[in-house]
């Protein structure tokens, strides 16, 4: 006997569909909806993370434009693309850094979560 994860079938959703509605006619919804919502969820949350990690950039980018002013464009995508811990860290230092480049320095990998 094979296990079964050698065994994998690409299914397009429209043959899902032209199953269910063979098979269930009633249940055609509620069965797709059962069945695409982990991938609704996953998304939906992935993009609230995005969402709130570009909201967070530019947040700082305005900090920063109001305390050092107008960002190099560089600079600028470096904080669009930056990571939530990174953000996290710029944040922290916007108001105490003596200079841009004090405030986007590199922030330090945390060994422990606080």
């Amino acid at each position: 006997m094979y296990p079964i994860d050698d065994f994998k079938v690409a299914v397009t959703r429209e043959k899902m569909r032209q199953v269910l509605r063979d098979r269930a006619p009633n249940q055609e919804e509620t069965i797709m909806g059962w069945l695409t919502q982990p991938y609704f969820e996953d998304g939906l949350q992935q993009g609230r993370a995005e969402g709130q990690a570009e909201g967070q950039a530019k947040s700082l980018i305005r900090l920063l434009e109001r305390r050092f002013g107008t960002l190099p464009e560089r600079l600028r995508a470096r904080v669009l693309d930056a990571d939530m811990q990174s953000l996290d860290v710029w944040l922290d230092r916007v108001f105490d850094a003596p200079d841009l480049q004090a405030a986007l320095a590199e922030p330090l990998q945390r060994s422990h979560p606080r």
